[in-house]
């Protein structure tokens, strides 16, 4: 007998749910943040590349890849990828601090003040940023 852990368990129960309903995007997403908990970045992007082939470059799928791109270091690609999304994603506080974050990062601190005074001005303030 084998003792597994939690997040084990609900990686693989996650997998046998997505199993049922493969189309179910929030599944995936929820299985994505499970394998990146565990550390499991290879897994994590054959799932994330599995959501590009069932619902294409869906605003939701860009900025699941964009949170895995930064999680691996990977700031170049992140940032093609923040410049492909539309302006209503910047609305969201979150997706708009992690692109200035991604470019303050890349050492794009102008382009950083540049992106949070553009969407501040569009959104109003947000004090995360």
């Amino acid at each position: 007998m084998t003792i597994q852990s939690p997040l084990l368990t609900n990686i693989s129960s996650t997998k046998k749910r997505l199993e049922q309903a493969p189309h179910d995007f929030l599944l995936r997403q929820e299985l994505v943040n499970l394998l990146i908990q565990s550390t499991d970045m290879q897994q994590a992007l054959d799932v994330i590349l599995k959501a590009y082939d069932l619902h294409g470059r869906d605003d939701a799928v860009l900025l699941l890849h964009i949170k895995w791109l930064m999680l691996c270091g990977q700031l170049q690609e992140a940032k093609s990828l923040f410049i492909s999304l539309p302006d209503h994603c910047f609305q969201n506080p979150n997706t708009l601090f992690n692109y200035a974050f991604c470019l303050d990062q890349l050492r794009q601190t102008r382009s950083a003040i540049s992106v949070l005074q553009k969407h501040m001005q569009l959104t109003g303030t947000f004090s995360k940023c």
